[in-house]
C-alpha cells in the first residue's frame, strides 16, 4: 500500500515503481501481483480498506505489464 500512496501522492509512476521494487526486494515485502485475494487482510484491516481492489488498481496503473503475468 505504500507504493500505491506514493503514486496517489506524487502522480508518479516512477516513484511509485521506485517505493515498489524497495519495499519487495530489500524488506521482503510480497509483490502485489502475489496477492491471493484470500480477504484476510481485508478483515484484519482497521480502517475497512478495500486493500484487494487498492492492489489491483495499483498494478494497473503502475506496472500494467505484471498483471495476469
Amino acid at each position: 500500500m505504500e507504493a500505491l500512496n506514493s503514486y496517489i501522492l506524487y502522480d508518479s509512476v516512477d516513484v511509485a515503481k521506485h517505493d515498489e521494487g524497495w519495499l519487495v526486494r530489500g524488506h521482503g515485502y510480497q509483490h502485489p501481483t502475489e496477492c491471493i485475494k484470500c480477504g484476510a487482510c481485508e478483515e484484519a484491516c482497521p480502517q475497512s480498506i478495500d486493500i484487494i481492489h487498492q492492489l489491483e488498481r495499483f498494478v494497473d496503473a503502475v506496472m500494467p505489464e505484471k498483471k495476469n503475468a
